[in-house]
């Protein structure tokens, strides 16, 4: 089951009998959004996507987000207050997390000047990158080279030069380097920032000294 979700709230659900074309319809259907995203921003125009809406049902979407509804219903309707304290649901939500983020999702991404810019973000197969694409470009960021997974309020100490709220989570990478998201809702943003915590802890390398 593929849910498409309008820009105004509407959703549209199609059943298509199996994980293949479902699969393919997102993709397919995320390439169609991309291409409109491109043809307005070549003539100029400014789409709704850069101005997330505050719904409680929208974790960062663009104009049209497409969502694999098993996964992603689970995820909006599990308040982080009864997760964070139960292990099992942290495990559930988790895993739900890396499904649909293996996917790829549409991401708000904030520019110096605290503007919004829409990009789709996945992680690798392997959960051991974080891949990031916009505009025809694209770049990837290994985990292993996240320092942390910022709140907004660790975010603010380290003097971005734009202001964040509790929808935003930064990743700090450990060249000093900081990319910050904005989420439709606290609990989307405390999502990831929890998920992404646990799987940058996960790929961090360990090892014995070999000396002092």
């Amino acid at each position: 089951m593929v849910v498409v979700e309008l820009a105004g709230g509407a959703c549209i659900t199609f059943h298509l009998g199996h994980a293949k074309p479902a699969d393919d319809f997102t993709f397919f259907i995320r390439l169609l959004g991309s291409m409109q995203r491109q043809k307005r921003k070549a003539r100029g125009e400014q789409g709704p996507a850069l101005g997330p809406p505050r719904g409680r049902d929208d974790d960062a979407r663009s104009e049209c987000s497409v969502q694999t509804a098993t996964c992603q219903q689970q995820l909006n309707s599990t308040p982080m207050s009864s997760v964070a304290n139960d292990p099992k649901e942290v495990k559930k939500m988790f895993k739900m997390f890396t499904e649909t983020m293996r996917r790829g999702r549409d991401f708000y991404a904030m520019r110096q000047d605290g503007a919004l810019y829409d990009m789709e973000c996945a992680l690798s197969k392997g959960h051991d990158e974080f891949r990031m694409r916009w505009d025809g470009q694209k770049r990837t960021i290994p985990l292993r080279d996240m320092l942390h997974i910022r709140t907004c309020v660790e975010a603010r100490k380290l003097g971005l030069g734009f202001p964040t709220d509790e929808r935003c989570a930064t990743l700090e990478l450990q060249t000093g380097e900081c990319i910050t998201f904005k989420f439709g809702h606290v609990e989307a943003c405390e999502r990831f920032i929890l998920c992404m915590r646990i799987l940058v802890e996960q790929k961090r390398p360990h090892f014995a000294s070999q000396g002092f």
